[in-house]
């Protein structure tokens, strides 16, 4: 066990029967009209849709279990695939790019969330593990292989450490993917700017109890072209969009009866990047390959106590990706010429969730095993393994329809860290049908990657993990059918934070996020809509490394006007943001990107379209390197034209 466990935890056995004590206690204390009106219901008076995946009232990322959202404590924003087709999103990056709030810089693809890149990434529920190379907190969203095949995206801002562990920090992001529903086929082809080439096919059927949805999809680009007459040489993120990449997803649903099932699903990825002599190193080449598998049985579905078992495989492997590969290794150039690559990434796990209705409590418990195992070059290719077992229980306390009441424990064990209680409380107030008022806080537990432990020239095992809480405070509000709004609070602060100096992972004093987020909604009539947001984040981090600088935007605003009238449909998108930019390092400091695009119905089962990205053609980078001239500048004005055809 790595010398530096967690200890200390009387400390969190203390805490845990604290909140325990001043949640019986507050319960006994409550007025009176309150208990007496609580002791009226059982759980939820509601009526409870069976088929709750295709209502916009109805979550299940916030509580594992679905709700209704106006009765979850949890800021909760729905991407649905009804969105998706509109804007005709070519990957999720770009789908969350547009969500009030979140930024996937083009330099990492990762979401950064409140601030901070430590955000949970699940598909169907199952967490996808980050390999930790290159600093990365969280997956890349190159890991998911198809929009095509996405129902929803389920996003929770804020802490969900009790209920998911590792990385759920500053946010969740949960993608459910599609079924088979009926009999079809779908072709999508497009072509742009920068010899971008994308052809993607779907098929779904469904035959008595048994329904397949699959996807297969090529997607070519050259570099990307950027304001201010930025070179290939002098910009870090040239070589990744010239690229030449294969995907494949299928999922297969067999229906026992209305109350089980078996889901088996796998995706491939295959991202090859094209290197060019201009690249340093000459004739580099890079790629990246995912295979994930997972199988789960379902019980007690279409209910709100639903049930699952689950096994899951995801591997990843990476040839030529490291910098360091080249120049550290003595037999770099023998490296390049076998059939080994940089580094073989793998997690194997099992989950379990059961949960019940007692009285006016829902139990939710459940319990994990996963095992992340990692071969890189550094090491000479010995594997690494660290295991991880987890429990976590979680009670809704339902005091009739105004109030929910949310406490949950978590209790995981590392193999290289020993162990941790992570306790969580959360408050759910609906004053009304339309209105709710709720808070929540929870403590953050974040072991380090095996990567992050092992690896040569930066790997270090005196490294502990990262510890701290996160709280959110928040007001959502319904102004009839056609407009909406809220307002949250958010606050997040880590102690032991791992950051790199001098080429080597380390633990950092401290890291925090805080800031406050407003969104607004309206449908003006039948064909106009608009929504705004604006999010103020402030962000301090001990900064290990000077001459690379990330910035969070201290003020972003987002903007949407949407219009959908017969055979047209058309969305004008916008992020904004300011404040907080050096200009040392960044190229810009403030920006205003404007997307556009425009639908055409030309036949029931046929429709054209047509997209703009970065109208202003605005200049403008979050990551920095020493200078200007090596920044990770975001691509500059481009185009798609494409057609979408059904049969």
């Amino acid at each position: 066990m790595n010398k530096k466990s967690f200890g200390q935890k009387s400390r969190y056995k203390r805490l845990t029967l604290a909140l325990t004590i001043a949640g019986s206690i507050g319960y006994l204390l409550m007025p009176s009209s309150i208990v007496s009106a609580a002791g009226q219901f059982g759980y939820d008076d509601e009526e409870f849709p069976p088929q709750y995946l295709d209502m916009d009232q109805f979550v299940i990322t916030a509580d594992r279990t679905p709700v209704n959202k106006w009765t979850t404590p949890a800021n909760v924003i729905t991407i649905t695939d009804k969105d998706i087709e509109a804007n005709h999103y070519q990957t999720l990056a770009e789908a969350l790019n547009h969500v009030n709030g979140i930024i996937v810089p083009v330099a990492s693809n990762i979401p950064v969330i409140n601030g901070l890149e430590k955000v949970l990434i699940l598909i169907d529920g199952h967490q996808l593990y980050n390999d930790g190379i290159d600093n990365r907190d969280t997956v890349e969203l190159s890991a998911i292989p198809s929009m095509k095949n996405i129902k929803r995206i389920e996003i929770v801002k804020g802490g969900g450490s009790a209920l998911y562990g590792s990385d759920a920090v500053t946010g969740i992001i949960n993608i459910i993917t599609k079924k088979g529903e009926h009999n079809e086929t779908t072709l999508d082809v497009n072509t742009g700017l920068w010899r971008q080439h994308n052809y993607e096919i779907t098929n779904q059927g469904i035959n008595g109890d048994f329904s397949w949805f699959f996807t297969g999809g090529i997607h070519e680009s050259h570099p990307f072209h950027y304001p201010g007459n930025v070179s290939r040489i002098n910009n870090l993120e040239a070589r990744e969009s010239d690229r030449n990449d294969k995907t494949f997803t299928a999922r297969f649903d067999y229906k026992f009866d209305d109350r089980n099932s078996l889901i088996l699903s796998g995706a491939y990825i295959d991202h090859k990047y094209n290197g060019v002599q201009t690249y340093s190193p000459p004739n580099r080449y890079k790629s990246m390959s995912c295979n994930n598998i997972l199988l789960v049985y379902n019980f007690k579905e279409n209910s709100q106590t639903p049930g699952w078992l689950r096994y899951f495989n995801d591997a990843k492997f990476r040839d030529g990706y490291d910098d360091d590969r080249d120049r550290d290794r003595d037999t770099a150039e023998d490296m390049h010429q076998s059939d080994e690559g940089i580094s073989k990434f793998r997690v194997q796990g099992v989950d379990y969730q059961n949960s019940w209705i007692l009285g006016q409590n829902k139990i939710v418990t459940g319990a994990e095993w996963h095992q992340t195992s990692l071969t890189h070059w550094s090491w000479d290719y010995e594997n690494k393994k660290i295991s991880n077992t987890a429990f976590y229980l979680q009670d809704i306390i339902s005091l009739g329809k105004q109030w929910k009441i949310i406490p949950g424990l978590r209790y995981d064990h590392n193999g290289e860290f020993g162990n941790q209680v992570s306790p969580k409380f959360a408050v759910n107030y609906r004053m009304d049908d339309s209105t709710k008022i709720y808070t929540s806080w929870g403590r953050v537990y974040k072991a380090p990657t095996p990567y992050q432990l092992y690896a040569a020239f930066k790997g270090s095992n005196n490294l502990s993990p990262e510890k701290g809480h996160t709280a959110i405070f928040g007001v959502e509000h319904d102004f009839g059918e056609k407009s909406s709004m809220n307002f949250n609070l958010f606050y997040a602060d880590l102690n032991d934070a791992i950051d790199t100096k001098d080429n080597k992972y380390q633990n950092i004093k401290n890291e925090k996020s805080r800031g406050f987020e407003a969104n607004f909604k309206q449908k003006i009539d039948d064909n106009w809509s608009y929504d705004i947001g604006f999010t103020y984040t402030k962000v301090d981090i001990d900064d290990f490394t000077p001459n690379r600088k990330f910035t969070q935007p201290r003020k972003t605003y987002s903007v949407g006007i949407h219009y959908d009238h017969g055979i047209w449909q058309s969305n004008l998108l916008g992020i904004m943001g300011h404040g907080g930019f050096d200009s040392k390092f960044h190229t810009a400091t403030k920006y205003a990107v404007l997307d556009f695009n425009v639908n055409c119905k030309v036949h029931d089962n046929a429709k054209i379209y047509l997209k703009f990205n970065n109208l202003t053609n605005e200049k403008y980078s979050f990551y920095g390197v020493d200078s200007t001239t090596r920044a990770f500048i975001s691509p500059g004005r481009s185009f798609i034209a494409g057609a979408e055809f059904k049969f």
